[in-house]
C-alpha cells in the first residue's frame, strides 16, 4: 500500500465538479477524486479553518470518540474493472464507503490515507489528475493534529 497526502481541491473546468487531489508522499503520482458540492465544502473547511456548518462526518467522529471503536486504517481500492471504493478498518471490522467519504474522513481525523497498488495501476480510469484545464485556485490543506 502507498500512503497518499491530501494536496488540495480544484474545480475542474471540464466537468465543473470539485476534485480532491491526492499525491504519493514522493510527489511522483497524483490521483484526482471527484467530490460532490457538500463534500467539497467539508474538505475546504479543513483547508480554510473552522466553519459554522456541521457535517455528517462531525457526527460520526463524535460517535467514535464516545465509544471504544478506533479507526485503524483508511484505504482506497478498486476492482479489476475499475470502480473505485474505500475500506475503513474500525476495530478489525472493515466497512466500505465512497472514495470521497474516505478522503473526508482522513482529512477530518488527520489519519493517513492509503491506496492499493491496483488503484495506482488503474489511475487512467479515474478523474484526470493533471492540472491542464483545471482552475488555478487550489485550496491547500492546513496541517492539523491527528486523533491518534
Amino acid at each position: 500500500m502507498i500512503r497518499l497526502v491530501f494536496a488540495g481541491i480544484k474545480a475542474c473546468r471540464g466537468c465543473c465538479r470539485p476534485i480532491a487531489f491526492l499525491m504519493t508522499e514522493d510527489g511522483e503520482l497524483t490521483l484526482g477524486i471527484t467530490l460532490d458540492a457538500c463534500k467539497a465544502q467539508e474538505l475546504a473547511r479543513s483547508c480554510e479553518g473552522p466553519a459554522k456548518q456541521k457535517f455528517l462526518t462531525d457526527f460520526w467522529l463524535k460517535l467514535l470518540a464516545s465509544s471504544a471503536h478506533v479507526i485503524r486504517e483508511i484505504v482506497l481500492d478498486c476492482s479489476e474493472e475499475g470502480p473505485l471504493f474505500a475500506r475503513v478498518d474500525v476495530n478489525r471490522e472493515v466497512f466500505c464507503c465512497a472514495p470521497q467519504e474516505a478522503v473526508g474522513l482522513a482529512a477530518a481525523t488527520g489519519l493517513p490515507l492509503y491506496a492499493t497498488g491496483r488503484v495506482l495501476e488503474q489511475m487512467h480510469l479515474f478523474h484526470p489528475a493533471d492540472t491542464e484545464g483545471e482552475s488555478s485556485n487550489v485550496i491547500q490543506p492546513k496541517p492539523k493534529p491527528t486523533l491518534h
